[in-house]
């Protein structure tokens, strides 16, 4: 299951059949943004500020007003470690599952470039 996320006035999915992360108008359904920046993307994990956060083999940050992603990590493709299970917001984290361990990232950081750094 990839269940949506519902922020301000848009509905954003990340399609478990789909590469690309959308963003929807939640009142028309009209399509505001989509991305493939994220191919392997299949959970939303919510919105912080102004960074909607995604996982899936890697965690995502993107712009939630344009999509624009932000930042990765890690940053490589089919880089290591790789994200297991649903990843989660809580307080000022994201806390981003991996086998063997359990990364935080600050939920309010500006990524440098495309590149996410964990606490």
């Amino acid at each position: 299951m990839t269940p949506c996320l519902v922020h301000r006035d848009a509905v954003i999915v990340a399609p478990f059949d789909s590469p690309a992360v959308f963003a929807l108008d939640a009142a028309t359904g009209a399509m505001r943004w989509s991305t493939d920046a994220a191919p392997d993307a299949i959970h939303v994990l919510g919105a912080a500020g102004d960074s909607l956060w995604a996982s899936g083999d890697s965690l995502y940050a993107f712009d939630v007003r344009t999509g624009r992603l932000v930042g990765r990590w890690p940053e490589a493709v089919k880089a290591e470690p790789r994200g297991i299970g649903r990843g989660v917001i809580a307080g000022d984290s994201v806390l981003w599952p991996t086998r063997h361990e359990l990364y935080v990232f600050d939920a309010q950081a500006k990524a440098s470039g495309t590149m996410l750094v964990p606490r």
